[in-house]
């Protein structure tokens, strides 16, 4: 594809058969072996006595070959002849070559040479300018060609057909007028008739022959009437196809309007679909941040309700350990006052005794429990300790 397409337009532009030509691509530069094809084939240069390593090039010869091998006007510098040591000075080269494709690197010929391409060549054409160092203004003119050329296919077919029935309307008026022109002779000769009756038929109706030459001349008058007429018709038909030409460039610039108008349009949805997420996003965090605050009462409120029943669980434990010492002191009290026999009548007392140690034994108890419910609600309480801070922190962000 490289070497076909470059070649192809490399050609046309020359107005030479590069046949097979080799190409090759240095620093953005089109370098070719144009000149041994012009050495052994279309202009051959004389090298002058040197090594066989080195080659003289006349710069008067070099000027004349590209004039004629392209057919332009040259507007090369004078220089110095060049130097070109082959293998060791390649940039003389290169140079050199690249003076000859800047000036063969005219719009005119450009666009004729683009004309003989096929699609997939001229799209390579272009991609290969948008890679190398060329004048940007001549790219964007390479660019605007194939772009016109494709979008106004449609247009050119358009314009096409108009012409074709505009050269149909042409022949149809030249057939009018043609026949126009044989109705004109035949109604001269049709006088030139009436005029010879006149003369020669004075033994006859004259009068009827007479009526009905006027007949005749009237019926072709009104026959020429009306071709005129019909001429007068197909010239506004005319008209009217230019004028619809007319409109159809007007509706192309319409279009072209519109199809700008549309990206302009994308590009604004496109903008707002960016808000509406962003929105979104701002909507979810803000709920969540509601969840947090809700969430954060109400652990506010369950640690209150944890709290306030700790602190009754306290003050029961509180007063029961006051009753069971004031118990202990009970017992320490009969432990120490000497022992005095009792009869046996009073066997109640023993009985309300032993009722007192098991009530002593529940209260302890009840105690043990009652300090293993609170220890579970203040391990609680440092579990949610951390949770109720966040909490508050949130809360004093959001105020």
């Amino acid at each position: 594809m490289c070497q076909e397409a470059i070649l192809t337009w490399f050609k046309k532009i020359l107005n030479v058969d590069c046949g097979n030509l080799y190409i090759d691509l240095i620093d953005g530069i089109m370098v070719e072996k144009l000149l041994n094809l012009f050495n052994h084939n279309h202009f051959p240069i004389k090298v002058e006595q040197c090594t066989d390593s080195q080659f003289v090039f006349n710069y008067a010869r070099i000027k004349s070959i590209i004039e004629n091998m392209s057919n332009f006007d040259s507007t090369l510098q004078v220089i110095t002849p060049l130097k070109i040591v082959e293998g060791n000075d390649e940039n003389e080269l290169n140079k050199f070559i690249y003076n000859i494709i800047k000036i063969i690197y005219d719009w005119n010929k450009a666009k004729e040479a683009l004309n003989h391409l096929r699609n997939d060549q001229i799209q390579y054409i272009l991609d290969f300018f948008s890679k190398e160092d060329f004048n940007y203004q001549q790219q964007l003119l390479y660019k605007q060609l194939i772009e016109y050329e494709t979008i106004n296919n449609k247009q050119e077919i358009q314009i096409k057909q108009l012409e074709q029935k505009i050269l149909i309307l042409e022949e149809n008026i030249l057939k009018l007028q043609n026949l126009q022109q044989s109705l004109n002779e035949e109604n001269n000769s049709l006088k030139e008739q009436i005029e010879k009756l006149r003369i020669n038929e004075l033994g006859y109706d004259c009068n009827f022959t007479i009526n009905y030459l006027k007949q005749e001349c009237l019926n072709l008058q009104m026959i020429i009437t009306n071709l005129e007429k019909r001429n007068e018709l197909q010239q506004q038909q005319i008209q009217i196809l230019i004028q619809f030409e007319q409109k159809s460039k007007d509706l192309e610039q319409e279009l072209q309007y519109q199809q700008n108008k549309k990206i302009v349009i994308d590009e604004l949805q496109e903008k707002n679909q960016i808000l509406k997420d962003q929105v979104k996003v701002y909507d979810n965090y803000s709920k969540i941040q509601k969840e947090n605050i809700n969430t954060s009462n109400q652990n506010t409120t369950n640690h209150t309700l944890c709290e306030q029943e700790i602190f009754k669980l306290k003050n029961t434990i509180t007063q029961l350990e006051q009753q069971i010492k004031n118990q202990f002191q009970m017992k320490q009290y009969t432990q120490e006052t000497p022992k005095i026999p009792k009869p046996k009548v009073n066997s109640l007392s023993e009985q309300k005794q032993k009722k007192q140690c098991c009530f002593d034994d529940k209260l302890q108890k009840q105690n043990d429990m009652l300090r293993q419910i609170i220890s579970k609600f203040e391990i609680q309480q440092q579990s949610t300790q951390p949770f109720m801070n966040k909490c508050q922190r949130g809360k004093s962000l959001n105020n």
